[in-house]
Formats: C-alpha cells, structure tokens, sequence
C-alpha cells in the first residue's frame, strides 16, 4: 500500500475488509504518524516533487489520501460499526458482487435489506462515506442507495462504457449501410 502511495496514488481500495483489527493495519500502513505508521517519505508526486517542511508534510499527505475498505461478507458487515470508528478510514464501500455471492442472495435483496441500512447508520454516526459498488445499469436502485447516504457509488467500469459505446457505433454503422 505504501509503495502505491509512494508512487503518487491519492488513495487505495482495500477488498475483503472483515474486522477492526484489519482496518487498523490498513490505516496503520497508509497513514503518517501519529495516525499511522507510513514512513516519511521524501520528494516525490504526492509533493509535486516540492520539498515541504515535516511538520506539514504528515498532516497534508494524510489528508490528501482516501482510505477505502471494501466489506464484502457477512462478517465485513456485522463489523461495519467497529470498521468505522477506525481513524483513519475514508469511505466504507459495499462490494455487492462478493456480498452477495459470500450470503448466497440476489443484490436487490442485499441492497434492500440490512446491508446498507447498518453501514449508513455506522458511516453517519463516524462520519465516514458510504459507498457501494458492482450495482451497474440500474438508476432506480443507484437512487436508493443515494438516497440512504451513499456518496461513492461505482455504477460501472470504464470497459462496460467502452463496450456499450463501441455496440452503439456498430449498430448505428449497420443501420446506415441499409
């Protein structure tokens, strides 16, 4: 993670999040003391490869990095609270896809059942964002979950967008060689 940071990443997403215990090595290896443990680093793309004085370099860089965990089981849900009352953490984002695959139901009925209800009561109270991901091509249900508090909603991927633009192109083309 550190190295990512290094390299001039404004931030990381970390899947598979299931318990306090991980969140607190994540943002311990993400973030600079006295939150975390990231070493200081020295010039590089994060500062504009600006030389900055350290009593500000630590509080400019932890501020400047988003820290998102992914919950993606049950277990990752149960412990959302304690999740996000880690220091530290950003923004809490349900992966739907694994969610739902780990509880074994529709991502409707995860969506519409305690899931996101519990992560946005968490994320509110801890002031954390919540987001949700892997709900594609459905504006009615990216709706909802805007409307329960979720503010970092992945509605799709780049290559879907790229798919979905190149078959508009094909089609239009064939309808106009008729």
């Amino acid at each position: 993670m550190s190295r990512v940071l290094d390299g001039g990443a404004q931030g990381v997403i970390l899947r598979d999040v299931n318990t306090r215990a991980q969140a607190e090595a994540i943002v311990s290896a993400c973030r600079f003391p006295p939150m975390g443990k990231r070493s200081v680093m020295g010039l590089g793309p994060a500062l504009g490869y600006r030389a900055v004085p350290l009593s500000e370099l630590n509080p400019k860089l932890n501020a400047e990095t988003a820290v998102i965990v992914m919950l993606e089981t049950a277990e990752g849900i149960e412990n959302c609270e304690a999740i996000a009352a880690v220091d530290g953490i950003d923004v809490l984002l349900i992966g739907s896809g694994d969610l739902t695959t780990d509880l074994g139901i529709p991502v409707r009925s995860t969506i519409r059942g305690y899931a996101p209800l519990t992560k946005a009561a968490a994320c509110r109270m801890h002031k954390r964002v919540l987001g949700v991901g892997g709900i594609r091509h459905n504006t009615v249900l990216q709706g909802e979950l805007i409307a329960l508090g979720a503010r970092f909603v992945i509605a799709g991927t780049d290559t879907n967008y790229v798919l979905a633009g190149a078959r508009q192109d094909t089609i239009a083309r064939y309808a106009r060689s008729r």
